[in-house]
């Protein structure tokens, strides 16, 4: 019986060479798309911190000194904005975790008539795109009133992203073991002590995965909020901004400041949740 041959150390090395220069390249690409990706970030980051005549005179290095008035200024002028952003993504998220955590616990709890045509209709909605809703579901809101109102935007928004959230929630449920339901209905727990005591700590990642796309949602929406907000006062951070360009189309510094203090909240909340983001899409989005 024939030995089998052993690989010549030239051969080995001549493979872990090649896997080498893989890794080498591969990396050298994914630095450079990262790079390209990051670049207007750190143009607007560098930029924020000079005047005018510094802009011009270094137009992508850093210069000295530092004008951190900038911030001052940009911050001036967009508080409003950003609060109203943020009144607008924590009413909108509440609205949804409740709404959409209830309705994916019933269509994966419950057996009732029509139980899978309403579960496959939402799912049929997804596909709808959102210009089509614009012309009616302006009109609704004129006939209720609503128009320069926050909740022109609250309600439209906790509608849309509703879709989605009942159904990763549904599959989030459903993907929980059947034995956990089974003891507590032993112990004589009731639907509602289900939900609240066992479902939602056991859904807690893929509530993450819709708070996290339902502000990022709200916080960069542009169309429907400059058809329903006229006063300036009430304005959210993506029209905002835009009033705020055409303030100072000359003034950059503060103009570049006030891009990147928008730009914090979804920053951080993406550093310290995307963790959750992936196990909720893992958790929520593998059955139907």
């Amino acid at each position: 019986m024939t030995a089998p041959a052993l690989i010549s150390p030239k051969v080995r090395s001549s493979r872990g060479w090649t896997t080498r220069q893989n890794d080498v390249v591969i990396g050298s690409i994914l630095a450079l798309v990262a790079f390209l990706g990051l670049f207007p970030f750190l143009f607007i980051l560098v930029g924020s911190f000079k005047t005018q005549a510094q802009l011009v005179q270094s137009y992508w290095l850093p210069t000295f000194p530092l004008h951190l008035e900038n911030y001052a200024v940009a911050w001036e002028q967009i508080r409003g904005y950003t609060l109203n952003s943020f009144f607008v993504g924590a009413v909108t998220s509440l609205a949804i975790l409740l709404l959409g955590t209830v309705s994916g616990f019933v269509f994966a709890r419950y057996r009732f008539p029509g139980r899978n045509f309403f579960f496959v209709s939402i799912i049929a909605l997804l596909a709808v795109p959102g210009v089509v809703n614009l012309v009616p579901l302006f009109i609704l809101m004129r006939s209720l009133h609503l128009i320069d109102t926050l909740w022109a935007l609250i309600i439209p928004y906790t509608v849309g992203n509703l879709y989605t959230t009942v159904y990763l929630m549904r599959n989030a449920i459903t993907g929980i073991g059947e034995e956990t339901f089974e003891a507590a209905l032993l112990d004589g727990a009731s639907g509602p002590q289900i939900y609240g005591r066992i479902v939602l700590p056991l859904i807690f990642p893929t509530m993450g995965t819709v708070i996290i796309t339902t502000l990022t949602g709200v916080w960069n929406e542009y169309l429907w909020a400059l058809l329903v907000i006229n006063d300036p006062a009430k304005r959210t951070i993506g029209t905002g901004l835009q009033f705020f360009t055409n303030q100072l189309t000359t003034d950059y510094g503060p103009l570049f400041a006030g891009y990147l203090l928008a730009s914090l909240p979804l920053l951080i909340l993406f550093a310290f949740a995307s963790k959750y983001f992936v196990a909720g899409l893992q958790a929520g989005g593998t059955k139907l």
